[in-house]
């Protein structure tokens, strides 16, 4: 039962964490600010509900990084990562389900679009400069 249990904080956690970022992706559009206080602010309020249970990995990354640091076992290793991206994956569907797939287009990230040609100009000069200058 224990193991059951903190595979479910597990799924849990990364479902809300997966299904507020994509909702905020819908909702606050190009507000960056927003996108980002409402996965912090998941991240904070799901990892401190989970902690006690699991250890609030939320995050498959972090799993890898307790196994190569001695601190889980491949076992508990495996069953995090299949709850970690069972629970990302249910939240994807539901939010394509919800939302369309418009809100992927809106959370790929586009590098410098409100950049005008006069100020990319100006910053690949500066590169040039300092790599000159690097020499």
């Amino acid at each position: 039962m224990e193991k059951f249990r903190s595979w479910l904080a597990e799924f849990v956690g990364t479902f809300a964490l997966i299904f507020v970022g994509i909702g905020a992706i819908k909702t606050a559009g190009h507000d960056v600010l927003g996108v980002a206080l409402a996965h912090g602010l998941t991240i904070a309020a799901f990892v401190s509900a989970t902690l006690h249970i699991s250890g609030g990995n939320l995050n498959p990354a972090v799993t890898f990084g307790l196994l190569c640091g001695g601190h889980m076992t491949l076992a508990t290793a495996i069953r995090y990562w299949s709850a970690q991206l069972l629970g990302g994956f249910s939240a994807a569907l539901i939010c394509l389900g919800l939302f369309g797939r418009d809100v992927v287009v809106m959370g790929t990230p586009q590098l410098a679009i409100t950049l005008r040609d006069r100020e990319r100009f100006d910053w690949q000069g500066r590169e040039k400069f300092f790599r000159f200058v690097d020499l």
